[in-house]
């Protein structure tokens, strides 16, 4: 065999170097845009607190450095190509982990409105089948619950049939129903936020079935301000305090119905410590627009989230941060992309509203149907609605715990989508940005307590249904022992659930 000539050898290690030059410039602008767009996008996310973003840049600046002066030598030149290749995939699946977190922050963040969807209807086997129809007719509408959206819905009403229509008043939402079970009217506007009302009377089960709707409007209202001012009561740098509401629906969170989850949480991020306090659905309280006459708390969110955060800063004294409104649907969502949540049962019992579910006391490995089951069961307790708000406090504990695990990792996205695509929240960027920085600079591992409010049942009118029906009584001792709880944490004390 020919040897290999020195000009060959030289030649043969030229293209070598050269091979390696081009595939190392190529690796380095890969590396360098993978670089610029990873710092770029965790600068807008603001999620990582500002000294270790700089120390990140700072370290990748150094490793690009390295890798571009190590590219004329051979060895070195490989060892930082294959550093530079694994550092750029690191980068790009960065990229995209931090783009999701802010488009998924951002999406429920910018929702700053709630809706209203309020239907006319007609009796299902009338001859009506839009509006045109019924322009003779005298429509049911409600004297003072909902008026202002009512009135506009009219003034649409008679722009489209170009008539002024006859209206007659109602006292509440179970009167002018019955006016229309009974004929009285034949036609009545009513909004989709009171339907868990009519829901909750016998006499008006089948109202899906017996009406119609025939024509619909969407309100849009503006979500105000949560302002709070330096001198309020129980306010502090040290503590967040969110309002947690649950809604019975489906639809999009925006849409106002009954609140069937009422749980305050709040954070104490100098002790390391989160209360969560329950306020069962049916507790008889002044709500924030019924000029001191009772209802249920539930059908505060009827009115609106606003309502329900002020009805709840009325009964504790307190001031709420921010809201986060979860519906039902979003709820399962997000137990499904975590795998599941272990949940604690103080109780071993079968599910009477749902046949097939079974839970033992202690832990329960529970998917998004299970966990659902699970908070809306009440009939299996003899203390009914007060365990079912243990059990959706049980259920929050585990969420919570899940997310702040490394478990969190294995469908990172699939948990941001289901996130926001069924929440909303009054917090901005910028304070959920500043959670997770002190997150990451404290590490915290929280400790979780769980104290709800309790009363007596009873049998009373309220705003919203003027007919005697179930309600809760608050009991005064309890609610006071809620308060002392709720300002011991806003004092940097620890709380002891006794």
């Amino acid at each position: 065999m020919s040897t290999e000539t020195k000009k060959e050898k030289k030649l043969r290690n030229y293209k070598i170097k050269k091979a390696l030059l081009i595939s190392g410039i190529a690796l380095l602008a890969v590396q360098l845009v993978a670089t610029v767009v990873f710092m770029v996008i965790l600068s807008k996310v603001r999620i990582v607190p500002k000294d270790y973003v700089i120390m990140i840049d700072v370290l990748l600046v150094l490793i690009l450095t390295v890798v571009t002066i190590t590219q004329r030598w051979v060895l070195p030149g490989i060892i930082t190509k294959i550093i530079s290749l694994l550092l750029s995939v690191v980068l790009i699946v960065g990229s995209v982990y931090l783009n999701a977190t802010y488009g998924a922050f951002k999406k429920a963040t910018d929702i700053n409105y709630t809706t209203t969807s309020l239907n006319v209807y007609v009796r299902a086997d009338s001859k009506y089948e839009k509006l045109e129809d019924v322009k003779s007719e005298e429509f049911g509408i409600m004297k003072s619950l909902d008026r202002e959206n009512t009135d506009e819905v009219v003034n649409k009403i008679q722009t489209e049939i170009d008539t002024t229509i006859k209206t007659k008043e109602y006292d509440d939402v179970q009167s002018l129903v019955k006016a229309l079970y009974d004929k009285e009217v034949n036609v009545i506007i009513l909004g989709t936020s009171h339907l868990g009302i009519i829901d909750s009377l016998d006499e008006f089960k089948d109202f899906k079935t017996f009406t119609k709707v025939i024509a619909s409007y969407e309100m849009k209202k503006d979500i105000k301000n949560n302002d709070k001012k330096d001198d309020d009561y129980l306010n502090s740098d040290d503590v967040i305090t969110l309002y947690l509401s649950g809604i019975d629906v489906d639809g999009p969170p925006t849409e106002n119905r009954n609140s069937d989850v009422n749980i305050i949480m709040t954070l104490n991020t100098s002790t390391g410590q989160i209360l969560l306090l329950n306020t069962p659905r049916d507790y008889y309280v002044p709500t924030s627009v019924s000029n001191g006459e009772p209802d249920k708390l539930t059908h505060a969110g009827c009115y609106g989230i606003d309502c329900s955060v002020e009805t709840l800063e009325m009964l504790y004294g307190i001031n709420i941060d921010y809201y986060i409104k979860l519906n039902f649907t979003g709820f399962k969502s997000i137990i499904d992309s975590l795998g599941g949540v272990d949940v604690y049962s103080e109780f071993e019992f079968t599910s009477q509203n749902v046949k097939g579910y079974h839970f033992v006391q202690g832990y329960n490995h529970m998917d998004g149907e299970a966990a659902l089951v699970f908070s809306r069961e009440r009939y299996s307790f003899p203390t009914g609605d007060n365990q079912r708000g243990k059990n959706q406090m049980a259920v929050v504990n585990a969420v919570v715990k899940k997310l702040a695990s490394s478990e969190l990792l294995k469908n990172y996205t699939e948990v941001l989508d289901s996130i926001s695509s069924s929440m909303v929240t009054d917090m901005s960027m910028d304070e959920i940005a500043r959670l997770v920085n002190i997150q990451l600079k404290k590490n915290i591992s929280w400790d979780i307590v769980q104290f709800a409010v309790t009363g007596s049942n009873g049998n009373l009118p309220c705003y919203s249904l003027k007919s005697p029906n179930y309600v809760m009584i608050p009991n005064d001792d309890v609610v006071g022992q809620a308060k002392t709880y709720l300002k011991k944490i806003h004092d940097n004390e620890r709380v002891v659930i006794e």
